[in-house]
């Protein structure tokens, strides 16, 4: 079997690769990391490492809706009251 051949979701992240995917530096990881605001894995006392699961809950943390959903939203609360 050859490496073309093989799909493999990769599960834990680096620092690298997690700052990577958020779009910020590392070294804005290693502050988060250390601000305790990302959730991490430690392998060993230096290894951390990120689930894709928990950037992912991260970065999509709060959806804001939109005006019409808003909209909506309030003209079931009139229709309610």
């Amino acid at each position: 079997m050859t490496e073309e051949n093989v799909n493999v979701v990769k599960e834990a992240l680096t620092v690298r690769e997690a700052a990577k995917y958020l779009g910020i530096s590392e070294h804005t990881v290693r502050s988060m990391i250390l601000r305790r605001i990302i959730p991490f894995y430690k392998a060993t006392q230096r290894r951390v490492y990120f689930k894709l699961e928990d950037l992912q809950k991260y970065a999509f943390g709060t959806r804001v809706p939109t005006a019409a959903e808003l909209a909506a939203k309030a003209e079931l609360a009139a229709l309610d009251k």
